[in-house]
This record gives C-alpha cells, structure tokens and sequence, in this order.
C-alpha cells in the first residue's frame, strides 16, 4: 500500500489565540498515480468549486482550501460539517469541543488546562451545523473510501498557544521556524504509526521560505535528505529506505491538494472553537466586549478593553498575547 499525507495551519499571523497545524494521514492503493488522489474523491466531494447557494451544508461534502469554506463572521456550518464527517469515518463523533481537541491534539491538553478560559471549551458539538447533514456527509466519505482506492485513516494536529509559542519563538528566534519545526515534527510523528510503503507528504508553504533540507535533516538525522528543487512555487525532497521512500513538496497553494485542504478545514475549525472559547471566557467578564478573531489591529484593540479585568484576575500576558 502507499500513503498521502497533507499538511497546513491555522492562526500564524494572530496575536491571541493558538497556531494550529494539523497533518491528515490517507492510504492508498499502490498503483494510484499521482493525479488520482484528487480524482477519486472527486466523484464524491466538493473541492470548492461551487461553494455558495445550493452547494455546501445543504448539498454536497465539501473539502476545499478552508479560505473557500468560511470566511470570519460568517456561518461555520460547512466547515464544521467537512471536518466533524471526516474525523467520523475513522473514530467516534466527538460530542464536545474539548473531546475534539482531545482527540486530534491530545498534546495540547495540558497547554489548555493553564487557560484562563479552560472551561469553555466545553462546547457541545456540533455548534452551527445539522447533525442529519453530517451524518449523511460521512455515508459520502464512506462510499468514496469503498473503492478501495483511496481511504482516510487519521486526522492529527499540534497547538502551540501563546506561553508555548513565545517560549519556541524565543529558543529559535524565529517564528518561521516554529511552524516549520512543529509541521515536520508532526509528520515525523505520523510516519511513526505506518507500514512500510511509499509516501507522498503535500504541504502548503510556509510563508516565503524556499528551503527546508535541513530542517528535515535535524528531524531525520539518519536519513539522507535529496533535494530535488528549492524554489518558490515548490520545494520538493526525498528520503528514507526503499520500503519507505517519502516525497515532500511544500508548495504555494498546498490546499488545492485533497488531503492538505482537510488539513487547512480541520486546523481553522479548531482554532475557531478555541476563539470561541476565549471570547465566552472575556464576555463572561466583560458582557459588552466586541469578540475579536485574534489578528494584530483587533487584537490590540480588545486586549486594551479587557486591561482592568485582567489585572483584577491576576492572569499573566504570557498566557494571552504572542509576542510574534
């Protein structure tokens, strides 16, 4: 068999709230060409191409770059609906967005727990979209995966909330790198719980950066990473044993891959239940303080609206802001 796996993130350029980077894992049939991936599931899901009116929550399953699938303000029924059906097919429905995140990101539980705004992350799920809706989504997933062809097998992320983003931030000195590290980190971890087989890694690009061979290499300190192209659209490497020989590209645009756009959905819907929470904590407080998403104008503007009731709970700034 061989394996596809896709990556992207969720929440580089806030101030408050986490970095989310989440890695879907799909196997494949061995003699599945590169191209047939995306078509495979094609047949079954919306890849954005209709997004808007008839399609979406009331029509087809849609994965797509989540930039297509929400947009801030609006309604997270879609993507909701994407990601709570994917996760079905391969683990129970969580009932709560805290199971949720236990689920995908059981190492950041203990980041959350030092949370002023802990407890409300309890939300139950799911939030905005129709139960009916996503379990007739994951009927759609499920008939897809029967072909045999293509089949979901683990949805995984990484959260670096604020203390632990400026504290790896301050180590490198870099938060480009923090991303990067964290990204192939958690495919290192994915790479770990597969059979041998080849594997195809798509990541969407992380800001302007063209080269990552040695961050592969302190990550992979016994393999010979081969760097096939270094340049904007792609960088592209390969490396491993004959058994289990890896491609990894980080390409512009990364989301218009399948399994690299799930983990664009899957990242943003758990940064926004997180935000979520964070804003329930704050309103609780302070009823009248406009929600904030988190991004560096709004985000100075609503840690100045909540300055006093923060003194007042002794809540320390390394908890709350980013400072990159």
């Amino acid at each position: 068999m061989a394996y596809v796996i896709g990556t992207d993130e969720a929440g580089y350029g806030p101030n408050l709230g986490p970095l989310v980077i989440v890695a879907t894992l799909w196997r494949t049939a061995d003699d599945l060409p590169p191209a047939g991936f995306d078509e495979c599931l094609q047949r079954n899901i919306d890849r954005g191409e209709r997004i808007g009116g008839a399609s979406g929550e009331g029509n087809r399953l849609v994965i797509a770059d989540s930039k297509q699938v929400y947009h801030a303000g609006g309604s997270l029924a879609v993507l909701e609906s994407g990601v709570l059906s994917a996760v079905a097919t391969w683990s129970d429905l969580p009932k709560t967005g805290r199971a949720l995140w236990a689920s995908l990101a059981p190492g950041a539980m203990s980041q959350i727990a030092e949370l002023p705004c802990q407890d409300t992350f309890d939300v139950e799920l799911p939030t905005q979209s129709d139960i009916d809706v996503i379990d007739k989504h994951i009927r759609t997933l499920r008939e897809a995966f029967a072909t045999g062809q293509v089949c979901l097998e683990r949805i995984a992320a990484t959260a670096l909330f604020p203390a632990e983003f400026n504290r790896r931030a301050e180590e490198v000195d870099s938060k480009g790198t923090v991303l990067s590290v964290a990204t192939i980190s958690l495919i290192a971890e994915l790479l770990d719980s597969i059979d041998d087989g080849p594997v195809a890694i798509v990541c969407d690009k992380h800001g302007g950066r063209n080269r990552y061979g040695e961050l592969l290499q302190q990550q992979f300190p016994d393999a010979w990473i081969e760097v096939r192209r270094e340049s904007r659209p792609a960088s592209i490497y390969r490396f491993g044993s004959p058994a289990r020989r890896v491609e990894i590209c980080f390409r512009s645009s990364g989301e218009q891959h399948a399994a690299a756009a799930l983990a664009s959905m899957t990242a943003k819907y758990l940064r926004e239940l997180s935000m979520a929470a964070f804003n329930r904590f704050w309103r609780q407080h302070l009823p009248q303080v406009r929600p904030t998403a988190g991004y560096p104008l709004d985000a100075r503007r609503f840690k100045a609206a909540i300055a006093d009731v923060q003194r007042e709970l002794k809540i320390d700034d390394q908890l709350l802001w980013r400072s990159r």
